[in-house]
């Protein structure tokens, strides 16, 4: 047995305020909910019955015509609804806020998809930023250590110019004191 009826009023002779509310009460139906948009049967557009224990339905009191049992609220909203503007009975919770209609639900779930996709993008970008930093990075550390290389390449042709100049020097200094002790040898020899 449903614990909730609902009817929208298109004329004065349905018999929801007569009939159809005296036979939802006998069924038991914990709530009924007459919608009556161009108030054919009242004043009030929307009223919510809730079945008490004398099989009698009272009008709902309570904020937002909350239904605990069924743990769901209506009431009255002017919008946009599958691209008709009017004023609707929509379903909400406790605290008044609507219960997302299929197509509010899938945009809100096709806004989350590109907000997830725009958030892998920049984290695609994020990440080939990081790349091309650390390959700058790697370059630039390339280039250094190349650099050093060189540096001591050359310091190691200098040493190597310098140890030679200095074998070449020592050598001219040795034929010099060989020519030297040659020549007072010679000198000696003469006297």
């Amino acid at each position: 047995m449903p614990e909730l009826a609902l009817e929208v009023v298109s004329n004065k002779i349905g018999g929801e305020d007569t009939e159809k509310k005296q036979r939802y009460a006998e069924l038991g139906i914990k709530y009924y909910v007459i919608y009556d948009p161009y108030q054919y049967l009242s004043e009030k557009e929307l009223r919510v019955y809730e079945l008490k224990a004398n099989e009698k339905y009272v009008l709902v009191q309570r904020k937002h015509n909350f239904m605990p049992l069924v743990n769901l609220g209506i009431k009255l909203w002017t919008g946009l609804y599958e691209g008709e503007g009017d004023t609707w009975a929509r379903w909400c919770d406790k605290n008044g806020v609507f219960l997302k209609t299929g197509s509010e639900q899938a945009e809100i779930e096709r806004a989350e998809k590109e907000k997830e996709k725009e958030r892998a993008e920049k984290e695609k970008v994020e990440k080939e930023i990081e790349r091309e930093r650390a390959d700058r990075e790697k370059a630039e550390k390339e280039k250094e250590r190349a650099e050093k290389e060189i540096e001591r390449a050359e310091k190691e042709k200098e040493k190597q110019r310098a140890d030679e100049e200095k074998r070449r020097a020592d050598e001219a200094e040795e034929l010099l004191s060989q020519l030297k002790a040659q020549l007072e040898a010679l000198k000696l020899n003469q006297e």
